[in-house]
């Protein structure tokens, strides 16, 4: 009989230890989970701040062509207060159409976005070009 206790006083620290395993591989496949998901919210952030960078683009063309009819865009990348890059093209289609492209930028993201200003004109001189409409789409790159 003691002979039989003897053996069963080793099987502790064999379970403790495949517990132990389980455990940590169990850990390890909960942190692996969450650091996918962490970097999945980062690119998606940094995805909406590129249209962000966008959207404020649009109301700098808004805000100089209210200033100056003849404004045309900006010449080289300007840095935007959230931390991306864009870039404004405006062409004068007729006296009260503007065609206008942007592109802009967000660390590994890029966005090229068209679209049209109307424009009612004040002839008059006493007040500022009022922007009627504003349409645009982003761009599918491929």
């Amino acid at each position: 009989m003691k002979r039989l206790m003897n053996n069963q006083a080793g099987f502790v620290l064999p379970l403790v230890l495949v517990s132990l395993a389980l455990l940590a591989s169990g850990v390890s496949f909960y942190l692996a989970q969450e650091t996918g998901q962490l970097r999945a919210n980062v690119l998606n952030r940094d995805y909406e701040l590129c249209i962000l960078t966008a959207k404020n683009a649009v109301a700098v063309a808004q805000a100089s062509l209210g200033e100056e009819l003849n404004y045309t865009g900006t010449q080289n990348k300007v840095i935007d207060e959230n931390g991306g890059t864009y870039t404004i093209k405006i062409t004068e289609l007729s006296e009260t159409l503007r065609y206008l492209e942007i592109e802009s930028c967000y660390k590994t993201f890029t966005k090229q976005f068209i679209g049209e200003l109307e424009i009612i004109p004040d002839h008059s001189g006493i007040n500022k070009p009022e922007i009627r409409l504003v349409k645009w789409i982003m761009v599918v790159l491929t």
